[in-house]
């Protein structure tokens, strides 16, 4: 019985050694470490991912994914690095942030200009000029020679109102150039735009000598009869009250009527640039802009 024991112990000791070192090997397969992705790899999804979101209208949650592959990829020059770039630009025009679309695109001007890509220069200039940055916009263009230059120079110009200058431009576009049909049309606009009748601010505060004229002039017809009527309220007050020398009375109406009129003149003066701001960025609105 003892050596049969024995016998036993050292054939179920066998069994467990051989289970032992089987139940490893399948371990060890298991567990065997996949190859590991490199940080272009993970940058070239995290830039797809973006692009993805891009199309779906998340557009901040694009900046991230665009970021993300600028952090993994470090080199600025690579052409993912400027696909992301310019999709940072994008992603914040498309999403109506003119400001830091026009500071990003600004800031990596070197980089979209030399890439050639006329998608990235249309928005680098759109958004300067959209972000009230159109001087900017026109010292970039000064030393661009590529295809769109004289362009956007009639764009930028158009922002500024200048609508002579913003015509003169768009007639230097060639026809063979990409841009040349819509030239051809903002043309037609900023013609509309010179030939329209602004109104002088000089003018406006001129008129206002008497109440509410100045107003009338600009077009804000109840601001008119509004100051109209409160001049003369407080003109006629301060009268009847030397009249009855009620003198500190109307001494205290007179400065009162003084201030309103002075207000008249200058409300005046305001409401015929506002009158011409309006004007100008309905016609701006109206102008083809790729």
């Amino acid at each position: 019985m003892i050596r049969l024991t024995d016998r036993s112990i050292l054939f179920f000791f066998i069994i467990l050694l051989s289970s032992g070192l089987a139940g490893q090997g399948f371990g060890s397969e298991r567990t065997s470490p996949a190859p590991s992705d490199t940080d272009s790899d993970r940058a070239v999804r995290s830039l797809a991912f973006g692009d993805f979101l891009l199309e779906r209208g998340e557009y901040y949650r694009a900046v991230t994914e665009y970021y993300r592959t600028l952090h993994l990829l470090g080199d600025p020059d690579s052409e993912i690095s400027l696909r992301a770039a310019a999709g940072i630009g994008e992603a914040y025009y498309r999403g109506a942030d003119f400001i830091r679309a026009g500071s990003w695109l600004f800031e990596n001007r070197r980089e979209i200009l030399a890439s050639g890509s006329r998608k990235s220069r249309s928005l680098l200039y759109n958004s300067l000029i959209r972000s009230k940055k159109a001087q900017e916009a026109l010292k970039i263009l000064e030393s661009d020679d590529a295809e769109g230059r004289f362009f956007y120079t009639g764009i930028a110009f158009a922002a500024l109102t200048k609508w002579d200058m913003a015509s003169e431009s768009f007639r230097k576009v060639p026809p063979a150039d990409y841009y040349y049909e819509n030239s051809t049309y903002n043309i037609a606009v900023c013609a509309r735009a010179a030939d329209d009748h602004h109104r002088s601010p000089k003018l406006a505060g001129f008129l206002a000598i008497i109440p509410g004229a100045g107003y009338c002039y600009a077009g804000h017809k109840r601001s008119a009869f509004a100051a109209l009527l409160v001049n003369s309220i407080f003109i006629t007050a301060s009268i009847q009250a030397f009249d009855h020398e009620e003198y500190f009375l109307g001494g205290g109406l007179s400065a009162v009527a003084l201030t309103w009129y002075a207000g008249n003149i200058k409300g005046s003066v305001d409401s015929a640039k506002r009158y011409n701001r309006n004007l100008d960025r309905r016609y701006f609105d109206q102008l083809s802009i790729k």
